[in-house]
Protein backbone atom coordinates (compact mmCIF):
# COMPACT_ATOMS: atom_id res chain seq x y z
CA UNK A 1 0.00 0.00 0.00
CA UNK A 2 1.99 3.16 -1.06
CA UNK A 3 0.24 5.18 2.17
CA UNK A 4 2.15 3.13 4.30
CA UNK A 5 5.45 4.12 2.16
CA UNK A 6 4.17 7.98 2.76
CA UNK A 7 3.63 7.73 6.24
CA UNK A 8 7.03 6.31 7.15
CA UNK A 9 8.77 8.49 5.25
CA UNK A 10 6.35 11.45 6.61
CA UNK A 11 7.63 9.90 10.07
CA UNK A 12 11.28 10.36 9.43
CA UNK A 13 10.74 13.78 8.09
CA UNK A 14 9.30 14.83 11.40
CA UNK A 15 11.84 12.94 13.64
CA UNK A 16 15.33 14.10 11.90
CA UNK A 17 14.47 17.02 9.99
CA UNK A 18 11.70 18.99 11.38
CA UNK A 19 11.29 17.48 15.22
CA UNK A 20 8.49 16.72 17.69
CA UNK A 21 6.50 19.89 18.58
CA UNK A 22 6.61 20.03 23.05
CA UNK A 23 2.66 21.50 22.76
CA UNK A 24 0.22 20.79 19.85
CA UNK A 25 -2.79 21.62 21.09
CA UNK A 26 -2.65 24.89 20.84
CA UNK A 27 -4.32 28.21 19.67
CA UNK A 28 -7.01 27.41 17.46
CA UNK A 29 -6.33 23.83 18.21
CA UNK A 30 -6.95 23.99 21.94
CA UNK A 31 -10.11 25.81 21.19
CA UNK A 32 -11.51 22.54 18.96
CA UNK A 33 -10.40 20.10 21.21
CA UNK A 34 -11.38 21.38 24.40
CA UNK A 35 -14.29 20.06 23.75
CA UNK A 36 -13.37 16.42 24.85
CA UNK A 37 -12.23 17.76 28.40
CA UNK A 38 -14.52 20.29 29.04
CA UNK A 39 -17.54 17.21 28.33
CA UNK A 40 -15.53 14.65 30.02
CA UNK A 41 -12.43 15.99 32.46
CA UNK A 42 -14.26 19.26 33.16
CA UNK A 43 -18.12 18.67 33.33
CA UNK A 44 -18.72 22.05 32.70
CA UNK A 45 -19.52 22.03 29.02
CA UNK A 46 -23.52 22.46 30.03
CA UNK A 47 -24.09 26.47 30.74
CA UNK A 48 -27.37 26.93 29.12
CA UNK A 49 -29.29 27.64 32.39
CA UNK A 50 -26.20 29.70 33.93
CA UNK A 51 -24.39 33.05 33.46
CA UNK A 52 -21.05 33.61 33.81
CA UNK A 53 -21.34 36.21 36.04
CA UNK A 54 -23.17 33.63 38.68
CA UNK A 55 -20.92 31.15 38.70
CA UNK A 56 -17.23 31.71 38.18
CA UNK A 57 -16.64 28.32 39.20
CA UNK A 58 -18.44 27.18 35.60
CA UNK A 59 -16.69 29.55 33.68
CA UNK A 60 -13.37 30.10 35.28
CA UNK A 61 -11.94 27.85 33.08
CA UNK A 62 -13.21 29.01 29.61
CA UNK A 63 -12.01 32.42 30.51
CA UNK A 64 -8.64 31.36 30.54
CA UNK A 65 -8.75 29.46 27.13
CA UNK A 66 -8.65 31.20 24.20
CA UNK A 67 -11.80 29.97 21.58
CA UNK A 68 -14.58 31.48 23.70
CA UNK A 69 -16.66 34.26 22.65
CA UNK A 70 -18.94 35.93 24.92
CA UNK A 71 -22.53 35.00 23.65
CA UNK A 72 -25.37 36.39 26.06
CA UNK A 73 -23.83 36.44 29.29
CA UNK A 74 -22.78 33.10 28.48
CA UNK A 75 -19.18 31.82 26.87
CA UNK A 76 -19.36 29.77 23.37
CA UNK A 77 -16.84 27.74 21.50
CA UNK A 78 -16.18 29.26 18.81
CA UNK A 79 -15.03 26.67 16.77
CA UNK A 80 -17.07 23.71 14.85
CA UNK A 81 -17.51 20.11 17.00
CA UNK A 82 -16.21 18.36 14.22
CA UNK A 83 -12.66 17.78 14.97
CA UNK A 84 -12.94 17.18 18.57
CA UNK A 85 -15.57 14.29 17.13
CA UNK A 86 -13.01 12.97 15.30
CA UNK A 87 -10.02 13.40 17.66
CA UNK A 88 -12.42 11.46 20.64
CA UNK A 89 -11.39 7.76 19.90
CA UNK A 90 -7.74 9.40 20.77
CA UNK A 91 -8.76 11.39 23.38
CA UNK A 92 -10.45 7.93 24.90
CA UNK A 93 -7.65 5.90 24.62
CA UNK A 94 -5.30 8.42 26.45
CA UNK A 95 -7.94 8.69 29.64
CA UNK A 96 -8.39 4.97 29.73
CA UNK A 97 -4.77 4.06 29.73
CA UNK A 98 -3.17 7.25 32.02
CA UNK A 99 -3.62 8.02 35.24
CA UNK A 100 -5.37 10.68 37.46
CA UNK A 101 -2.67 13.07 37.45
CA UNK A 102 -2.04 12.80 34.07
CA UNK A 103 -5.90 13.69 33.22
CA UNK A 104 -5.73 16.53 35.04
CA UNK A 105 -3.00 18.11 33.35
CA UNK A 106 -5.32 18.45 30.40
CA UNK A 107 -4.55 20.13 27.16
CA UNK A 108 -0.36 20.80 28.69
CA UNK A 109 -0.39 17.26 29.33
CA UNK A 110 2.30 14.90 27.11
CA UNK A 111 -0.33 12.29 26.10
CA UNK A 112 -2.78 14.54 24.90
CA UNK A 113 -0.03 16.05 22.71
CA UNK A 114 0.74 12.28 21.37
CA UNK A 115 -3.11 11.84 21.13
CA UNK A 116 -3.58 14.50 18.91
CA UNK A 117 -0.34 13.60 16.72
CA UNK A 118 -1.77 9.78 15.68
CA UNK A 119 -4.75 11.49 15.46
CA UNK A 120 -3.74 13.72 12.65
CA UNK A 121 -1.72 10.88 11.21
CA UNK A 122 -4.49 9.01 11.26
CA UNK A 123 -6.64 11.14 9.28
CA UNK A 124 -3.90 11.68 6.69
CA UNK A 125 -3.73 8.60 6.53
CA UNK A 126 -6.92 7.94 5.69
CA UNK A 127 -7.83 10.68 3.70
CA UNK A 128 -4.31 9.35 1.45
CA UNK A 129 -6.76 6.39 0.90
CA UNK A 130 -9.68 8.05 -0.63
CA UNK A 131 -7.79 10.71 -2.75
CA UNK A 132 -6.10 7.00 -4.76
CA UNK A 133 -9.68 5.83 -4.58
CA UNK A 134 -11.00 8.77 -5.79
CA UNK A 135 -8.24 8.76 -8.80
CA UNK A 136 -8.28 5.84 -9.84
CA UNK A 137 -12.01 6.86 -10.49
CA UNK A 138 -10.93 9.12 -13.47
CA UNK A 139 -8.77 5.95 -14.38
CA UNK A 140 -5.25 7.43 -13.58
CA UNK A 141 -2.29 5.45 -13.28
CA UNK A 142 -0.81 4.44 -10.28
CA UNK A 143 2.61 5.97 -10.92
CA UNK A 144 0.99 9.32 -11.09
CA UNK A 145 -1.52 8.45 -8.06
CA UNK A 146 1.65 7.96 -5.79
CA UNK A 147 3.46 10.66 -7.58
CA UNK A 148 0.21 13.43 -6.83
CA UNK A 149 0.26 11.54 -3.01
CA UNK A 150 3.74 12.23 -2.40
CA UNK A 151 3.42 16.06 -3.47
CA UNK A 152 0.79 16.06 -1.68
CA UNK A 153 2.04 15.61 1.74
CA UNK A 154 5.33 17.11 1.38
CA UNK A 155 4.84 19.77 -0.58
CA UNK A 156 2.18 21.53 0.89
CA UNK A 157 0.65 22.74 4.32
CA UNK A 158 0.16 19.52 5.68
CA UNK A 159 3.52 18.30 7.18
CA UNK A 160 3.20 21.41 9.34
CA UNK A 161 -0.51 20.79 10.67
CA UNK A 162 0.38 16.82 11.41
CA UNK A 163 3.72 17.45 12.84
CA UNK A 164 3.24 21.13 14.84
CA UNK A 165 -0.50 22.25 14.82
CA UNK A 166 -2.56 18.66 14.54
CA UNK A 167 -4.95 19.85 16.47
CA UNK A 168 -6.08 22.13 13.81
CA UNK A 169 -9.32 21.17 12.03
CA UNK A 170 -7.62 21.07 8.14
CA UNK A 171 -6.20 17.44 7.98
CA UNK A 172 -9.47 15.90 9.23
CA UNK A 173 -11.40 18.24 6.81
CA UNK A 174 -9.22 17.52 4.26
CA UNK A 175 -9.77 13.44 4.58
CA UNK A 176 -13.35 13.95 5.07
CA UNK A 177 -13.60 16.53 1.77
CA UNK A 178 -11.36 14.07 -0.01
CA UNK A 179 -14.08 10.68 1.18
CA UNK A 180 -16.99 13.34 0.27
CA UNK A 181 -15.54 13.11 -3.38
CA UNK A 182 -14.86 10.04 -3.95
CA UNK A 183 -18.11 8.84 -3.21
CA UNK A 184 -20.17 11.67 -5.32
CA UNK A 185 -17.60 10.27 -7.84
CA UNK A 186 -19.12 6.97 -7.75
CA UNK A 187 -22.59 7.99 -7.32
CA UNK A 188 -22.04 10.54 -10.58
CA UNK A 189 -21.30 7.14 -12.22
CA UNK A 190 -24.05 4.67 -10.71
CA UNK A 191 -26.38 6.41 -8.94
CA UNK A 192 -26.73 4.61 -6.47
CA UNK A 193 -27.88 4.85 -2.54
CA UNK A 194 -25.41 3.56 -0.92
CA UNK A 195 -22.99 6.19 -2.65
CA UNK A 196 -25.44 8.98 -1.80
CA UNK A 197 -26.12 7.98 1.84
CA UNK A 198 -22.76 8.31 1.91
CA UNK A 199 -22.36 11.24 0.48
CA UNK A 200 -24.85 12.90 3.29
CA UNK A 201 -22.92 11.50 5.50
CA UNK A 202 -20.01 13.24 4.97
CA UNK A 203 -21.39 16.43 4.13
CA UNK A 204 -22.73 16.72 7.56
CA UNK A 205 -19.36 15.73 8.82
CA UNK A 206 -17.87 18.32 6.73
CA UNK A 207 -20.83 20.82 7.99
CA UNK A 208 -19.06 19.87 11.74
CA UNK A 209 -15.88 20.30 11.19
CA UNK A 210 -16.08 23.52 9.60
CA UNK A 211 -19.44 25.21 8.47
CA UNK A 212 -18.11 27.02 5.40
CA UNK A 213 -16.60 24.13 3.81
CA UNK A 214 -20.08 23.22 2.54
CA UNK A 215 -18.95 25.16 -0.52
CA UNK A 216 -17.25 21.71 -1.75
CA UNK A 217 -20.82 20.92 -3.18
CA UNK A 218 -20.06 23.18 -6.12
CA UNK A 219 -17.30 21.30 -6.59
CA UNK A 220 -20.11 18.51 -8.01
CA UNK A 221 -20.41 19.40 -11.69
CA UNK A 222 -16.42 18.82 -12.24
CA UNK A 223 -16.07 16.06 -10.22
CA UNK A 224 -19.60 14.77 -12.39
CA UNK A 225 -16.92 15.24 -15.46
CA UNK A 226 -19.57 15.76 -17.67
CA UNK A 227 -22.69 18.11 -17.94
CA UNK A 228 -25.16 14.74 -18.50
CA UNK A 229 -23.89 12.82 -15.62
CA UNK A 230 -24.27 15.91 -13.81
CA UNK A 231 -27.74 16.24 -14.81
CA UNK A 232 -28.31 12.93 -14.56
CA UNK A 233 -27.52 12.71 -11.05
CA UNK A 234 -29.21 15.76 -9.91
CA UNK A 235 -32.48 14.64 -11.66
CA UNK A 236 -32.17 10.94 -9.64
CA UNK A 237 -31.54 12.73 -6.20
CA UNK A 238 -35.11 14.90 -6.43
CA UNK A 239 -37.08 11.95 -8.50
CA UNK A 240 -35.93 9.39 -5.98
CA UNK A 241 -37.60 9.96 -2.46
CA UNK A 242 -34.85 7.25 -1.21
CA UNK A 243 -32.35 9.24 -2.25
CA UNK A 244 -34.05 12.00 -1.09
CA UNK A 245 -35.14 11.55 2.28
CA UNK A 246 -32.24 8.96 3.09
CA UNK A 247 -29.65 11.83 2.67
CA UNK A 248 -31.53 14.32 4.26
CA UNK A 249 -31.70 12.33 7.11
CA UNK A 250 -28.29 11.80 7.63
CA UNK A 251 -27.14 15.27 6.98
CA UNK A 252 -29.40 16.97 9.31
CA UNK A 253 -29.31 13.75 11.97
CA UNK A 254 -25.10 14.29 11.60
CA UNK A 255 -25.41 18.04 12.02
CA UNK A 256 -27.87 18.25 14.25
CA UNK A 257 -24.79 17.68 16.92
CA UNK A 258 -23.51 20.99 16.10
CA UNK A 259 -27.26 22.52 16.89
CA UNK A 260 -27.00 20.50 20.47
CA UNK A 261 -23.33 21.98 21.11
CA UNK A 262 -24.64 25.34 20.79
CA UNK A 263 -28.08 24.99 22.66
CA UNK A 264 -26.01 22.62 25.73
CA UNK A 265 -23.55 25.89 25.66
CA UNK A 266 -25.94 28.66 25.32
CA UNK A 267 -30.11 27.64 25.30
CA UNK A 268 -29.97 29.06 21.74
CA UNK A 269 -30.40 25.86 18.93
CA UNK A 270 -28.24 28.70 15.99
CA UNK A 271 -25.72 30.58 17.54
CA UNK A 272 -22.79 32.35 15.25
CA UNK A 273 -20.33 31.62 17.34
CA UNK A 274 -17.53 33.88 15.67
CA UNK A 275 -18.45 37.12 17.53
CA UNK A 276 -17.30 40.40 16.41
CA UNK A 277 -15.46 38.41 13.41
CA UNK A 278 -16.92 38.04 10.06
CA UNK A 279 -16.83 38.31 6.34
CA UNK A 280 -16.60 41.56 4.29
CA UNK A 281 -17.90 40.58 0.99
CA UNK A 282 -17.61 43.94 -0.45
CA UNK A 283 -13.92 44.59 -0.33
CA UNK A 284 -12.42 40.42 -1.03
CA UNK A 285 -8.58 40.70 -0.69
CA UNK A 286 -8.34 38.24 -3.78
CA UNK A 287 -4.67 38.77 -4.97
CA UNK A 288 -3.79 39.02 -1.29
CA UNK A 289 -4.77 35.78 -0.28
CA UNK A 290 -2.64 33.89 -3.58
CA UNK A 291 -0.29 36.03 -4.17
CA UNK A 292 0.57 38.36 -0.96
CA UNK A 293 4.18 37.40 0.89
CA UNK A 294 1.96 37.61 3.97
CA UNK A 295 0.75 34.55 3.34
CA UNK A 296 -0.03 34.30 -0.30
CA UNK A 297 -1.43 30.41 -1.31
CA UNK A 298 1.18 30.23 -4.35
CA UNK A 299 4.05 31.60 -2.62
CA UNK A 300 4.18 29.11 0.49
CA UNK A 301 2.56 26.01 -1.47
CA UNK A 302 3.89 26.77 -5.08
CA UNK A 303 2.79 23.41 -6.00
CA UNK A 304 -0.44 23.92 -6.20
CA UNK A 305 0.63 25.98 -9.56
CA UNK A 306 0.49 22.98 -11.09
CA UNK A 307 -3.41 22.56 -11.09
CA UNK A 308 -3.42 26.10 -12.91
CA UNK A 309 -1.46 24.32 -15.82
CA UNK A 310 -4.25 21.39 -16.37
CA UNK A 311 -6.50 24.63 -16.90
CA UNK A 312 -4.86 25.65 -19.62
CA UNK A 313 -4.29 22.19 -21.33
CA UNK A 314 -7.99 21.82 -21.08
CA UNK A 315 -8.35 25.16 -22.58
CA UNK A 316 -6.23 23.93 -25.36
CA UNK A 317 -8.25 20.88 -25.83
CA UNK A 318 -11.39 22.58 -25.57
CA UNK A 319 -12.87 20.51 -22.84
CA UNK A 320 -14.93 23.36 -21.52
CA UNK A 321 -16.59 21.91 -18.97
CA UNK A 322 -13.98 20.75 -16.64
CA UNK A 323 -12.47 23.99 -16.83
CA UNK A 324 -15.08 26.40 -16.10
CA UNK A 325 -16.60 24.18 -13.22
CA UNK A 326 -13.32 23.53 -11.68
CA UNK A 327 -12.69 27.47 -12.32
CA UNK A 328 -16.04 28.64 -11.08
CA UNK A 329 -15.62 26.62 -7.90
CA UNK A 330 -11.94 27.70 -7.57
CA UNK A 331 -13.08 31.78 -8.28
CA UNK A 332 -16.05 31.39 -5.65
CA UNK A 333 -13.95 29.66 -2.65
CA UNK A 334 -11.25 32.07 -3.54
CA UNK A 335 -14.14 35.24 -3.38
CA UNK A 336 -15.52 33.80 -0.06
CA UNK A 337 -11.94 32.95 2.05
CA UNK A 338 -10.17 36.36 1.11
CA UNK A 339 -13.45 38.07 2.48
CA UNK A 340 -13.29 36.96 5.45
CA UNK A 341 -11.88 39.72 8.41
CA UNK A 342 -8.97 37.94 8.68
CA UNK A 343 -7.87 37.30 5.18
CA UNK A 344 -4.66 35.72 6.08
CA UNK A 345 -6.29 33.70 9.13
CA UNK A 346 -4.42 34.74 11.92
CA UNK A 347 -0.90 33.37 12.95
CA UNK A 348 -0.17 30.01 10.57
CA UNK A 349 1.66 28.26 8.10
CA UNK A 350 0.44 29.49 4.82
CA UNK A 351 -3.03 29.99 3.49
CA UNK A 352 -4.12 27.17 6.04
CA UNK A 353 -8.07 27.29 4.99
CA UNK A 354 -7.85 25.89 1.44
CA UNK A 355 -5.92 22.56 2.55
CA UNK A 356 -9.17 21.37 3.45
CA UNK A 357 -9.60 21.51 -0.63
CA UNK A 358 -6.37 20.41 -1.69
CA UNK A 359 -7.61 16.70 -2.93
CA UNK A 360 -9.72 18.91 -5.94
CA UNK A 361 -6.31 20.85 -6.46
CA UNK A 362 -4.16 17.61 -6.78
CA UNK A 363 -6.65 15.79 -8.85
CA UNK A 364 -7.04 18.64 -11.55
CA UNK A 365 -2.91 18.21 -11.99
CA UNK A 366 -3.16 14.44 -11.79
CA UNK A 367 -5.68 14.04 -14.91
CA UNK A 368 -3.22 15.85 -17.35
CA UNK A 369 0.08 14.94 -15.71
CA UNK A 370 -1.32 11.00 -16.40
CA UNK A 371 -1.39 12.08 -20.41
CA UNK A 372 1.94 13.94 -20.32
CA UNK A 373 4.69 12.60 -22.67
CA UNK A 374 7.68 10.63 -20.14
CA UNK A 375 9.97 13.79 -20.71
CA UNK A 376 8.06 16.32 -19.16
CA UNK A 377 6.57 14.15 -16.24
CA UNK A 378 9.96 13.65 -15.42
CA UNK A 379 10.43 17.08 -16.07
CA UNK A 380 7.66 18.19 -13.80
CA UNK A 381 8.82 15.71 -11.09
CA UNK A 382 12.28 17.25 -10.95
CA UNK A 383 10.84 20.77 -10.14
CA UNK A 384 8.47 19.00 -7.58
CA UNK A 385 11.49 17.66 -5.83
CA UNK A 386 12.53 21.34 -5.75
CA UNK A 387 9.23 22.31 -4.16
CA UNK A 388 9.17 19.73 -1.75
CA UNK A 389 12.68 21.03 -0.35
CA UNK A 390 11.46 24.55 -0.48
CA UNK A 391 8.17 23.53 1.30
CA UNK A 392 10.34 21.81 4.16
CA UNK A 393 12.47 24.56 4.55
CA UNK A 394 9.55 26.93 4.90
CA UNK A 395 7.90 24.40 7.31
CA UNK A 396 11.31 24.47 9.39
CA UNK A 397 11.48 28.02 9.35
CA UNK A 398 7.96 28.95 10.20
CA UNK A 399 8.16 26.05 13.12
CA UNK A 400 11.69 27.87 14.66
CA UNK A 401 10.70 30.98 14.71
CA UNK A 402 12.39 32.08 11.54
CA UNK A 403 9.51 32.86 8.95
CA UNK A 404 6.93 35.12 11.47
CA UNK A 405 3.47 33.96 11.91
CA UNK A 406 1.50 36.37 10.16
CA UNK A 407 3.41 39.91 9.51
CA UNK A 408 5.64 38.71 6.37
CA UNK A 409 6.35 41.29 3.68
CA UNK A 410 8.73 40.77 0.66
CA UNK A 411 11.93 42.30 2.41
CA UNK A 412 11.39 39.45 5.29
CA UNK A 413 10.95 36.86 3.25
CA UNK A 414 13.62 37.58 0.96
CA UNK A 415 16.02 38.24 4.55
CA UNK A 416 15.44 34.79 5.47
CA UNK A 417 14.88 33.25 2.35
CA UNK A 418 15.70 29.55 2.47
CA UNK A 419 18.40 30.31 6.11
CA UNK A 420 18.07 27.61 8.42
CA UNK A 421 21.09 28.78 10.75
CA UNK A 422 20.00 29.11 14.41
CA UNK A 423 21.48 32.84 13.86
CA UNK A 424 18.05 33.32 12.39
CA UNK A 425 15.58 32.38 14.66
CA UNK A 426 13.70 35.48 15.44
CA UNK A 427 15.17 37.63 13.39
CA UNK A 428 11.90 39.04 12.63
CA UNK A 429 10.58 39.27 15.86
CA UNK A 430 12.71 42.54 16.98
CA UNK A 431 10.66 44.73 19.04
CA UNK A 432 10.65 48.34 19.09
CA UNK A 433 11.61 50.13 21.84
CA UNK A 434 9.02 50.75 24.71
CA UNK A 435 7.64 54.22 24.27
CA UNK A 436 6.12 54.03 27.98
CA UNK A 437 9.67 53.83 29.59
CA UNK A 438 12.37 57.35 29.29
CA UNK A 439 16.04 57.23 29.05
CA UNK A 440 17.52 57.67 31.89
CA UNK A 441 21.61 57.32 31.36
CA UNK A 442 23.19 57.07 27.85
CA UNK A 443 27.08 55.21 28.14
CA UNK A 444 29.12 55.14 25.49
CA UNK A 445 31.11 52.02 24.16
CA UNK A 446 34.10 50.56 22.80
CA UNK A 447 33.99 50.47 18.85
CA UNK A 448 34.52 47.20 17.35
CA UNK A 449 37.16 47.66 14.81
CA UNK A 450 37.22 44.99 11.95
CA UNK A 451 37.04 42.84 14.99
CA UNK A 452 37.39 38.85 14.20
CA UNK A 453 38.39 38.52 17.96
CA UNK A 454 36.12 38.79 21.26
CA UNK A 455 36.08 42.32 22.58
CA UNK A 456 34.81 43.78 25.74
CA UNK A 457 32.70 46.41 25.20
CA UNK A 458 31.87 47.76 28.90
CA UNK A 459 32.63 46.24 32.11
CA UNK A 460 31.25 47.98 35.11
CA UNK A 461 29.50 47.53 38.59
CA UNK A 462 25.60 48.35 39.09
CA UNK A 463 26.85 51.18 41.89
CA UNK A 464 28.61 52.61 39.08
CA UNK A 465 25.94 52.66 36.95
CA UNK A 466 22.43 52.97 39.74
CA UNK A 467 20.15 53.53 36.78
CA UNK A 468 20.66 50.12 35.68
CA UNK A 469 19.20 48.36 39.23
CA UNK A 470 15.73 49.00 38.24
CA UNK A 471 15.65 49.24 34.60
CA UNK A 472 13.46 48.15 31.96
CA UNK A 473 15.09 48.15 29.08
CA UNK A 474 18.96 48.39 27.61
CA UNK A 475 19.14 49.25 24.11
CA UNK A 476 22.81 48.93 22.14
CA UNK A 477 22.72 51.14 19.00
CA UNK A 478 26.31 51.14 16.52
CA UNK A 479 26.79 52.11 12.75
CA UNK A 480 27.44 49.30 10.80
CA UNK A 481 27.17 47.27 7.66
CA UNK A 482 25.73 44.45 8.72
CA UNK A 483 25.98 41.37 6.42
CA UNK A 484 23.96 38.76 6.49
CA UNK A 485 26.95 36.03 6.44
CA UNK A 486 28.23 37.36 9.78
CA UNK A 487 27.57 35.53 13.22
CA UNK A 488 28.91 37.57 15.77
CA UNK A 489 26.60 38.15 18.70
CA UNK A 490 26.67 40.77 21.07
CA UNK A 491 26.02 39.67 25.00
CA UNK A 492 24.45 41.54 27.49
CA UNK A 493 25.04 40.21 31.22
CA UNK A 494 24.12 41.56 34.66
CA UNK A 495 26.16 38.52 37.28
CA UNK A 496 26.53 38.51 40.95
CA UNK A 497 29.70 36.46 41.56
CA UNK A 498 28.19 32.78 40.33
CA UNK A 499 24.98 33.88 40.24
CA UNK A 500 23.84 34.69 36.81
CA UNK A 501 20.74 37.20 37.20
CA UNK A 502 20.33 38.55 33.02
CA UNK A 503 21.88 36.88 30.37
CA UNK A 504 21.23 37.31 26.80
CA UNK A 505 23.43 36.61 23.36
CA UNK A 506 21.91 38.35 20.25
CA UNK A 507 23.16 37.59 16.58
CA UNK A 508 24.67 40.91 15.21
CA UNK A 509 22.05 40.66 12.31
CA UNK A 510 19.53 40.78 14.74
CA UNK A 511 20.70 44.56 15.36
CA UNK A 512 19.11 45.41 11.27
CA UNK A 513 16.46 48.03 11.19
CA UNK A 514 16.73 48.18 7.51
CA UNK A 515 17.56 44.80 5.71
CA UNK A 516 20.92 43.12 6.00
CA UNK A 517 24.37 43.79 3.82
CA UNK A 518 24.08 47.55 4.16
CA UNK A 519 24.89 50.14 5.68
CA UNK A 520 22.48 51.24 8.78
CA UNK A 521 22.35 52.44 12.48
CA UNK A 522 21.70 48.83 14.19
CA UNK A 523 19.30 48.67 17.42
CA UNK A 524 18.43 46.34 19.81
CA UNK A 525 15.64 46.31 22.83
CA UNK A 526 16.91 43.77 25.45
CA UNK A 527 13.64 43.48 28.06
CA UNK A 528 15.14 42.82 31.31
CA UNK A 529 13.30 40.78 34.26
CA UNK A 530 10.54 42.77 36.36
CA UNK A 531 13.06 42.41 39.36
CA UNK A 532 15.89 45.13 40.79
CA UNK A 533 19.72 44.24 40.11
CA UNK A 534 21.59 44.11 43.29
CA UNK A 535 23.68 47.15 43.43
CA UNK A 536 26.73 45.36 43.51
CA UNK A 537 26.18 42.82 40.14
CA UNK A 538 28.56 43.54 37.68
CA UNK A 539 27.18 44.41 33.82
CA UNK A 540 29.15 43.28 31.19
CA UNK A 541 28.37 44.18 27.47
CA UNK A 542 30.91 41.67 25.49
CA UNK A 543 31.01 41.55 21.21
CA UNK A 544 31.41 37.59 20.44
CA UNK A 545 33.57 37.46 17.09
CA UNK A 546 32.23 34.67 15.05
CA UNK A 547 32.16 34.23 10.87
CA UNK A 548 33.10 37.60 9.26
CA UNK A 549 34.52 40.87 10.29
CA UNK A 550 32.46 43.88 11.30
CA UNK A 551 33.46 46.98 12.10
CA UNK A 552 30.87 48.85 14.93
CA UNK A 553 30.99 52.81 15.14
CA UNK A 554 28.79 55.51 17.20
CA UNK A 555 28.48 52.27 19.85
CA UNK A 556 26.35 53.10 22.62
CA UNK A 557 24.08 51.87 25.60
CA UNK A 558 21.32 53.57 26.66
CA UNK A 559 19.22 52.44 29.66
CA UNK A 560 15.11 53.04 29.73
CA UNK A 561 13.17 52.64 32.95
Amino acid sequence: MPELAIMVLLLAVIQFGLGHSEERIKADGAGHFDYLPSIFLHHDFIRKDVLRDDDWDLYGRTETLGGYADYKGRTVNKYPIGTALLQSPFFAATCLFADADVLKQNLKGPLFQWAVFFAALFYLFLGLIFYRKLLAQFDIDPLTIFTTQSFLVFATGLVHYVSDDPAYGHVYSFSAITAFLYFSKRFFQDRGLRDFLWMSALLGLIFLLRNPNLLIVLALPFIAGNRENFKAGVREVFTSMRLFFGGLFLFCAIGFIQLLAWYLQTGDWLVYSYQGEGFDFLHPHFLDILFSYKKGLFVYTPILLFALVALFQWGRKKRWFLLFTWSFFFVVLTYILSSWWSWYYGGSFGLRTYIDFYSLFFLAFAMVFSGWKKFFKVATIGVGTILVWLTLVQTYQYQNYILHWFEMDKESYWMVFLEMDDAFRGLLWTEDEDDSYRTVSTTDLLEVNDRSEDLILLHCKLDELPEMIDAKEVVIHFNAHIAKANRSKILLNVIEGNKVHYWLEVPVIHFQTEGLDIEQKGTYVYRLPNSDFPANAEMNVIFKADAGVITLSDTRLSIKR
